[in-house]
């Protein structure tokens, strides 16, 4: 085989593992299974997702809010991807009942006590995240919480935008 042929060949099939890598991210990758065993659905997207915890320069969570709008108990799962578009963590809450409503954080605060942390979820800065479920009544909110550099302060709340990705009717 020529040089020349041998770099084609080696580009050629390093070509296909980088598609074969961006093709798992946010966009493209299934949703997760969810502990009911029901087709989940991803129903929202949101960004930009960041965690950072606090430190002299200060730090910035993100909280998603979900409340189950349907009749029935459902299992939600929130991921979360980082700025190359590859998931870096899961939280998923089962049995979540008609009208109740659950919130997950992407490290513990003592300001949101009930809210589920993103289990070993390294530094994300710019992530992107989307709330998975197997019903379309659902009702979500994100907000990024700002904590100051100087101690004692009290933490700014920022809204994040969410993009609902299907219709409640559906």
């Amino acid at each position: 085989m020529t040089r020349l042929a041998l770099r084609a060949f080696v580009l050629a099939a390093s070509s296909v593992v980088l598609v074969e890598v961006a093709a798992a991210g946010l966009l493209d990758s299934p949703p997760p299974t969810l502990p009911s065993g029901g087709t989940s659905r991803v129903v929202y997207r949101l960004g930009p997702v960041n965690h950072s915890p606090p430190d002299a320069a200060g730090g910035v969570e993100t909280v998603v809010r979900c409340t189950n709008l349907s009749a029935g108990t459902i299992d939600i799962a929130l991921e979360i991807f980082d700025q190359q578009d590859v998931r870096v963590g899961i939280a998923i809450r089962a049995g979540v009942g008609a009208g109740a409503a659950v919130e997950f954080i992407t490290a513990p605060a003592a300001e949101f006590p009930a809210a589920q942390a993103v289990p070993g979820l390294p530094l994300v800065a710019f992530g992107k995240a989307r709330v998975s479920t197997t019903t379309t009544q659902l009702g979500c909110e994100a907000l990024h919480a700002i904590r100051s550099r100087n101690a004692g302060s009290p933490i700014r709340l920022s809204a994040v935008e969410l993009v609902k990705k299907v219709a409640v009717g559906n």
